[in-house]
């Protein structure tokens, strides 16, 4: 299992070159799938760019982009941008299920019934597919390093959006 954080600004590498793409900027996430879908880079000419999670693979440290992106792939990547920038007209980001780990982090999370639990720091995966597993939950610099975070297990969130996140009155800690 990993975290989101650990695969901020890492290298993203090409495979069989070992050439460095770009630095991992942010993660796509499907809400809806409890998945990532996605990574955006800035490439080291400084261009942004979104790549789709099964285009790369994480193995130790390393993260690789799997194969070459040839014309389908580039038009993959193309749609995958064009999907966010059109999720963040105000209209359509109610509705879209697609959001990025930063737009996610320091919101506030809130049972149904209107408990406050604190504010998102991170999300838990498993690397393999992608898979979240868990939302980690911070609820004040004191009470991390006397309790450590909670870590909420994903089924148990109901609604998940860049201004609210509720979790069910039953949540149970994921450890």
């Amino acid at each position: 299992m990993l975290k989101g954080r650990d695969l901020l600004q890492r290298p993203l590498l090409e495979s069989p070159t070992g050439k460095v793409l770009g630095h991992i900027t942010d993660l796509v996430i499907e809400t809806e799938k409890a998945k990532i879908t996605g990574l955006a880079i800035e490439t080291e000419d400084h261009k942004r760019k979104k790549l789709l999670w099964n285009k790369i693979h994480i193995e130790d440290d390393l993260i690789y982009l799997t194969a070459k992106l040839d014309e389908a792939e580039e038009k993959e990547v193309d749609e995958v941008q064009e999907a966010h920038e059109e999720q963040e007209r105000p209209e359509v980001q109610e509705e879209s299920k697609s959001l990025n780990l930063s737009q996610l982090r320091g919101h506030n999370v809130t049972t149904e019934s209107g408990k406050e639990l604190g504010e998102v720091g991170d999300i838990i995966f498993d690397k393999d597919h992608g898979k979240i597993v868990a939302l980690e939950v911070s609820d004040g610099l004191f009470q991390d390093l006397l309790t450590g975070r909670l870590q909420l297990p994903w089924p148990d969130i109901i609604h998940c959006t860049t201004e609210d996140i509720t979790v069910s009155n039953d949540w149970k800690d994921a450890w």
